[in-house]
C-alpha cells in the first residue's frame, strides 16, 4: 500500500454526553453502545493521510457546545488527567447548537452531528482536513456542507449519530424521529445540502430510539436502541438506495437478527 493510501482508524464511544471519534493509524475499530449512547464509523475504507497535527481524539461536547481535539500523546496512559484540548473547532453560521457525534468520512473529513435545541439547530456539518489544520488561526470555520432544516426538510427530530457505508454513503441516526436518513455520496458531493431530502429513509418496528451504527463487512447494517435493550441487525439487501419504495418512503425494515 502506497504513502498515500491508508485505511483511517477510527475509534468511537460516547459517555455523559460526549461522542468521540480518533482518528490515528491503520485499522477501523467501534465501540457499539447502548443507554447513553454509541456511534460511529464502518468498515474499513481507504483515505488519504490525517496529518499528525490533526491525529488523535476528537469529542462532541454539546455542553461547550464545540468539538474538542486531544492529539496522539494526549491520550496515551500515562495517568494523567484533566487534560486541556489542543485544537476546539466552533462553527459559524450555521453554529453548533447540540454537538453529539463526530466522524471522519473516507477523504479525512470531519462531519458533525448536531441534535439541536428545542426543534432548532439540528444539523449535520462537514469540514475539511484544511479548515482542522487551521483552527488556531480560525477555530470557527463556515461548513463547507451542511445539511439542515429548510422547510420541514430533511425534518429532522433530534439526530445523534451516523455512519457511513462501504460506497460512502450516509446513514444519519435520528434518535428523536426514530429513523434513519440515507444520503448517497453523490448527494454529499453536491454544492449545498440546506433543505437536502434524503435518499432514503428507514423505520422499523423494531426502532426504538436508534443510536448507534455500524457496518459489518458484508454491508449489514447493526442498530443498537436507546429506548430499549436491543441491537438489531438490517440486512444489506434491504438498505438500497433506489428502491421505489424511498419515495414517499420511510422503508420499513424488518431486522434479520434482533439481539
Amino acid at each position: 500500500m502506497g504513502k498515500d493510501a491508508i485505511v483511517s482508524q477510527r475509534r468511537s464511544w460516547f459517555t455523559s454526553g460526549l461522542a468521540m471519534s480518533f482518528s490515528a493509524g491503520a485499522i477501523a475499530l467501534t465501540v457499539l453502545a447502548t443507554g447513553c449512547g454509541g456511534d460511529n464509523s464502518s468498515i474499513p475504507a481507504i483515505v488519504r493521510p490525517v496529518t499528525p497535527d490533526i491525529n488523535g481524539l476528537w469529542v462532541a461536547n454539546s455542553g461547550g457546545p464545540n468539538v474538542l481535539q486531544f492529539p496522539d500523546k494526549q491520550v496515551g496512559a500515562d495517568g494523567v488527567v484533566n487534560r486541556k484540548p489542543h485544537l476546539i473547532l466552533n462553527s459559524s453560521s450555521p453554529a453548533f447548537t447540540s454537538p453529539q457525534d463526530p466522524l471522519f468520512d473516507p477523504s479525512g473529513d470531519l462531519w458533525v452531528v448536531d441534535g439541536g435545541t428545542d426543534g432548532s439547530g439540528e444539523g449535520v456539518f462537514e469540514f475539511t482536513q484544511a479548515q482542522l489544520q487551521a483552527l488556531r488561526k480560525t477555530p470557527n470555520p463556515t461548513p463547507v456542507f451542511a445539511i439542515t432544516n429548510s422547510a420541514g426538510v430533511p425534518g429532522f427530530n433530534f439526530p445523534q449519530f451516523a455512519v457511513f457505508d462501504a460506497d460512502g454513503d450516509l446513514f444519519i441516526e435520528d434518535t428523536g424521529g426514530n429513523v434513519i436518513d440515507a444520503y448517497t455520496a453523490m448527494q454529499l458531493a453536491s454544492s449545498s445540502g440546506t433543505g437536502l431530502v434524503p435518499a432514503c429513509a428507514f423505520s422499523s418496528s423494531d426502532f426504538n430510539g436508534p443510536l448507534g451504527a455500524v457496518f459489518d463487512s458484508s454491508g449489514n447494517l447493526f442498530v443498537a436502541q436507546n429506548g430499549g435493550t436491543t441491537i438489531v441487525r438490517i440486512n444489506a439487501a434491504d438498505l438500497s438506495l433506489t428502491n421505489p419504495a424511498c419515495t414517499p418512503g420511510p422503508v420499513a425494515l424488518t431486522p434479520e437478527v434482533n439481539l
